[in-house]
């Protein structure tokens, strides 16, 4: 091999090795810094539930994620069937527990401190159902 051939080999790994050094050196310094998010990653609305028996929970959307102060309506898919929620623990500002079709919508639900899952069953055609609901906290 010519002199000029090494001395350009050995120069090409030399820049080769440089430039390694100076891409990992940029990549753990990204590494450490904070990913920034602008927005919010949720969109907080209210929610629309359609109730249905034969999704395997009772309701098409399961779980659902709802932010405090916004509102839950449960709908069913077909205006023949029947049904009725019923939470353990309330997750609405007033304190509904049950909720029939045909009843009003319940309050707007809770803005509890950390994001709490709420159990609630549905029956549907008197069939009960264990779907959960998620509020998210502050």
């Amino acid at each position: 091999m010519s002199d000029q051939k090494r001395a350009s080999l050995s120069l090409s790994f030399r820049t080769g090795v440089a430039l390694a050094t100076v891409l990992c050196l940029g990549l753990a310094q990204s590494s450490c810094e904070k990913a920034s998010v602008s927005g919010d990653a949720y969109t907080c609305r209210n929610r629309k539930i359609d109730v249905d028996p034969n999704a395997p929970n009772g309701v098409v959307q399961d779980p659902v994620v709802v932010c405090g102060g916004h509102k839950i309506h449960w709908k069913e898919k077909n205006s023949n069937d029947t049904w009725e929620v019923k939470f353990t623990t309330s997750p609405f500002t007033q304190g509904e527990t049950t909720i029939k079709k045909g009843d009003p919508d319940p309050s707007p639900v809770s803005s509890p401190n950390d994001d709490t899952v709420f159990k609630y069953s549905i029956v549907v055609n008197n069939v009960k159902h264990d779907p959960q609901i998620i509020i998210m906290g502050k």
